[in-house]
């Protein structure tokens, strides 16, 4: 006897396909520009520094939040914010990492017709796979008031800083979930 899947199990399985869509394209967009997804890991901010500001740097990805667009003076910047994976263990390199990429003007029509999605989505883990050029790299001594929420208002801790890092958008691959 055939029976017809149930509804609940149809979403599961599309979502699963739609989850390895999304690695794929992120993994063809992180291979295209050759670039660095595991700086993360690094345990210190001038480790990032040393490695990643020079004029021979390899470029950088993360799999991360797509937040907001902010202008600032004539440009515009795409905010991205990641919570690290490793948040509950006490030995992750950074809780968090915020980063400023300036975008384009064909990139800024792009993402501001997909922003109000990213933010609308309830925040997971990342909604996007974004590839850039660091300029500079600063850590501040923040920490997060409402831990379980990414957009809670920052205290200012004595504990290791959050990298704030600033850059070049490249290219990136926005989750067709977030769209």
């Amino acid at each position: 006897m055939d029976e017809k899947p149930s509804k609940q199990s149809e979403n599961q399985q599309s979502g699963q396909t739609l989850s390895n869509i999304d690695s794929l394209n992120s993994s063809k967009i992180i291979a295209k520009y050759n670039a660095d997804i595991n700086w993360d890991t690094l345990s210190f901010t001038y480790q990032i520094q040393e490695k990643y500001l020079n004029k021979y740097s390899t470029l950088m990805a993360i799999k991360a939040n797509g937040v907001d667009i902010i202008k600032l003076d004539s440009s515009y910047y795409l905010k991205i914010s990641k919570q690290n994976s490793l948040l509950n263990d006490k030995e992750a390199p950074f809780k968090q990492i915020i980063l400023f990429l300036k975008i384009s003007k064909n990139q800024l029509y792009d993402l501001s017709d997909n922003i109000n999605l990213l933010n609308e989505i309830e925040l997971i883990e990342e909604n996007g796979c974004f590839i850039f050029k660091l300029d500079s790299i600063s850590s501040y001594d923040i920490k997060l008031l409402d831990e379980e929420n990414i957009n809670a208002t920052f205290l200012v801790d004595g504990k290791k800083g959050v990298p704030i890092l600033k850059g070049s958008l490249i290219d990136y691959h926005l989750y067709e979930k977030s769209k």
